[in-house]
């Protein structure tokens, strides 16, 4: 049994992982609604997609877990992962589920006159051209 200074090591995550949380929720009923607004809503996509999330956020955890429990600089392992490798991961995948959060909302109608301006920092929703 792993000891109790262990977990608390990782008690700090708690927030992030609520945030991440709400974020996969949100990118996951944004992006039904919006696939069922365009009529290509496909139920065995899904649990693809949140494969794909998992395996981000197993990632992250992974390199948290390394960074934390590790000794980087004994061992060598800081010339590769540095201890702020994990917090650069998490802003990744948030910052990639911000961006699909804001496809879903375009796609669904609702930027706006807001589409312009974030699409020019590349969180706009940017329309298929019609074949």
């Amino acid at each position: 049994m792993l000891p109790q200074s262990f977990f608390d090591q990782f008690a700090s995550l708690g927030p992030e992982l609520a945030w991440l949380g709400i974020a996969v929720v949100l990118d996951v009923l944004t992006g039904i609604a919006a696939a069922f607004k365009a009529g290509t809503f496909d139920a065995e996509k899904l649990p693809k997609f949140l494969a794909d999330y998992g395996l981000l956020i197993f990632g992250w955890l992974a390199v948290e877990v390394i960074v934390r429990v590790i000794p980087l600089a004994e061992t060598g392992i800081g010339a590769v992962i540095r201890e702020d490798t994990g917090a650069l991961a998490y802003a990744f995948i948030m910052l990639s589920a911000v961006s699909s959060i804001m496809k879903n909302v375009g796609e669904l109608g609702l930027l706006g006159g807001l589409n312009k301006p974030l699409s020019r920092v590349g969180l706009g929703y940017q329309p298929k051209p019609k074949e």
